[in-house]
């Protein structure tokens, strides 16, 4: 029971830590990001990667949105 209600403070602490991070990394309160992109006929993404692996990582998801993304993406960054 005790590490139960532990838990229930820990998933609530992060449910309000997430909420906080999404209002802050909000781009426009009404408008998406697809929206902003189909506006500047672009999408712009900056990737900060501090290792080898993180490296690795980015370049797998800017490969991945490449293919994906429905406008041209331009990356920007700093790797590792």
């Amino acid at each position: 029971m005790f590490l139960r209600s532990l838990w229930n403070v820990r998933i609530g602490m992060n449910t309000s830590f997430f909420t906080v991070v999404k209002r802050s990394l909000s781009v426009s309160g009404r408008e998406s990001v697809r929206d902003l992109a189909s506006k500047d006929g672009e999408l712009r993404v900056f990737v900060v990667a501090g290792e080898v692996s993180g490296d690795i990582i980015a370049a797998r998801f800017m490969k991945s949105l490449r293919r994906l993304s429905p406008f041209p993406v331009r990356f920007a960054g700093v790797g590792g």
